[in-house]
């Protein structure tokens, strides 16, 4: 593996902060009690920005909390010209041949490679749908894929639904 392509490693001082955090909304949550200010600041240390309790109610039923946090905290990555057709052909290949240590880093890759090709928006179909092998998959993901996506906050257009959504977050913390 490519070690541009590592997952940086998460402290394990943030991972307890989070998920003491975690801990004390589902709490509040469960006494019925308002845990907005506590939503606040899991927005403010994570990449997400979070209204809704659903998520803290329901992530419980497909991973564990410490799964919970651990993808809250997954850096946003963003499009690095450095990297080249080969890598990430390289990338597709690992990812298509279930060599990923678990869907953390999965998601890392997918992001990766969304941002990183002009198809991006659609790798994950391209990757786990359509019975393609990784050339093909690495020319389609290549050809641009026209978004829809306009911020409405700062005007920018975001390519790919996943990274628009992501930018919606940043936008919104960077707005409060």
């Amino acid at each position: 593996m490519n070690p541009k392509f590592l997952l940086p490693k998460i402290s394990a001082t943030k991972l307890n902060e989070v998920g003491e955090l975690v801990d004390k909304i589902e709490w509040k949550i469960n006494s019925k009690e308002d845990a907005s200010d506590l939503i606040e600041k899991f927005n403010n240390l994570t990449i997400c920005h979070i209204d809704d309790l659903y998520y803290f109610r329901t992530y419980y039923g497909s991973m564990t909390r410490d799964e919970f946090v651990a993808n809250t905290l997954i850096p946003i990555y963003t499009k690095d010209p450095s990297i080249t057709e080969e890598e990430l052909f390289s990338l597709i290949q690992y990812i298509m041949k279930g060599e990923y240590p678990d869907e953390r880093n999965l998601r890392y890759w997918m992001d990766i490679l969304e941002v990183n090709l002009p198809g991006g928006e659609k790798i994950s179909d391209l990757i786990f749908w359509n019975n393609l092998t990784p050339e093909e998959v690495f020319e389609k993901a290549k050809t641009p894929f026209v978004s829809q996506n306009v911020c409405e906050m700062c005007g920018q257009e975001i390519e790919g639904s996943y990274m628009f959504t992501k930018h919606k977050k940043e936008c919104k913390k960077k707005k409060n």
